[in-house]
């Protein structure tokens, strides 16, 4: 218990500085071993002291471990540098905050401290970016630092680009929505007013993975929502409630997804009334670098996923070592060859949570994972379908399965490639999931 109490101060606040590492880029070396060692040190205490090896997702998360070094010590060599790698580090972070909430008795306290921490770093790194955005269309030279935050192809870029910041934002998002149903009175603002800052930054982000994500997570949210008014008057569904119930997930949807054409709209509105205002006519003309991109008829996106996907499969079927063992985790070299005749293009992952595993871990590693996916997609529909639950309870389960579905087309929450915008909350999120489905037995 001594452990649980020193953690549940030290891992929301790590939680909160690793909102600003995308800032360095996805590899901020430091930190992570700073991090890494009490992590590691407190995953092995827990898994003992807390007999969490009885469990079989803990099982399987300790296999993962054992078969990324396996994977890295076939591709380089066995090495003690493993033990130090930044993928090493990250992991052992993810790890001993899922064995925390995992083990403890009461992961409400834990779980509130890290929605707070984690709600109010993502909200100083989005304003960050945006502020930084803002001040560089000031002049003629919009300048290009995707770090710290600009306008690039019209959209706005932050965290090395438009996408990256559209993670943090749609876990700025999630994180506000839970917290908006778990608080209550004047204790809503700040999480009110962080959600608004994580909608007007992904609006502007137009990253269309992360916006799809947060439409899927109100529609699933609706649906359980008409759901259960229908279900308490009637003891069964016809199909007629069954359509109603569709439809208004479908509509919110839609909705949701029309919500965020907004920001850009209301970006340059407020920009041209200042340029007016101001006389600044040189900031009147960049205000047309700000766009909004089409959900439907813009598929130059998809069509560059198609490409990556096809070129990573070939990577990894093109030897029986890659295809049962993968690249390893340590490997950090780019996908090459996804553009026929411009080999200089390099892709920094494969774009799929699904295929970013079976390119690092191959077969083994893949099926390792998808058997605890499994585990964690059947505790969340338990609780997602529980009238029982409490509504915030609920949308930790709805928050989870929206992360998946932003993994279809970007390689998280399992890469640490990729930053923890999503890692550390949907791993939060299953553990919390898990006890609470241990409580219930």
């Amino acid at each position: 218990m001594t452990i649980q109490r020193m953690m549940s101060v030290y891992f929301p606040t790590a939680a909160f500085i690793f909102c600003f590492e995308g800032f360095k880029g996805s590899h901020a070396a430091l930190f992570h071993a700073v991090t890494g060692l009490p992590a590691l040190i407190v995953a092995c205490l827990l898994f003992f002291s807390e007999k969490l090896w009885r469990y079989r997702d803990v099982q399987l998360l300790a296999a993962i471990t054992i078969w990324s070094w396996i994977s890295a010590a076939v591709s380089f060599g066995p090495s003690l540098y493993f033990f130090l790698s930044i993928h090493f580090t990250h992991w052992m972070f993810l790890l001993s905050m899922y064995f925390l909430m995992r083990s403890s008795t009461d992961p409400n306290p834990l779980l509130d401290r890290y929605a707070s921490a984690r709600s109010a770093g993502l909200s100083g790194a989005c304003l960050i970016v945006l502020i930084h955005a803002v001040l560089s269309i000031r002049t003629s030279d919009l300048g290009h630092d995707r770090i710290l935050g600009c306008f690039q192809l019209g959209r706005l870029c932050g965290m090395s680009n438009a996408n990256s910041l559209g993670r943090y934002c749609a876990a700025l998002i999630l994180i506000s929505a839970f917290a908006l149903l778990r608080s209550s009175g004047r204790t809503r603002i700040p999480f009110a007013v962080s959600g608004l800052i994580g909608w007007l930054c992904l609006g502007l982000a137009n990253s269309r993975s992360a916006i799809t994500s947060i439409a899927f997570f109100a529609a699933l949210m609706t649906l359980i929502t008409v759901h259960d008014k229908i279900h308490n008057r009637n003891a069964s569904l016809s199909l007629k409630a069954l359509l109603i119930i569709a439809t208004s997930a479908v509509l919110v949807f839609v909705l949701v997804i029309s919500l965020f054409y907004i920001p850009t709209h209301l970006f340059k509105s407020v920009i041209s009334a200042f340029a007016m205002a101001t006389g600044n006519s040189e900031l009147f003309s960049n205000v047309s670098v700000p766009t909004v991109r089409n959900m439907t008829t813009d598929l130059a996106t998809m069509e560059d996923r198609l490409l990556i996907w096809e070129r990573c499969l070939q990577d990894v079927f093109s030897t029986p070592r890659r295809t049962w063992m993968g690249v390893s985790d340590q490997n950090f070299d780019k996908i090459a060859g996804v553009y026929p005749g411009h080999h200089e293009i390099l892709t920094v992952n494969a774009h799929n949570m699904f295929l970013e595993l079976l390119m690092r871990q191959g077969l083994i590693g893949l099926s390792i994972w998808l058997i605890l996916i499994v585990i964690w997609c059947i505790a969340g529909i338990r609780i997602l379908f529980d009238p029982e639950e409490p509504q915030h309870i609920r949308c930790l389960a709805a928050a989870a399965a929206a992360i998946l579905i932003n993994g279809l087309a970007e390689a998280v929450p399992f890469s640490s490639t990729t930053g923890s915008g999503l890692s550390t909350p949907f791993f939060v999120i299953c553990a919390y999931c898990m006890n609470n489905r241990r409580s219930k037995e």
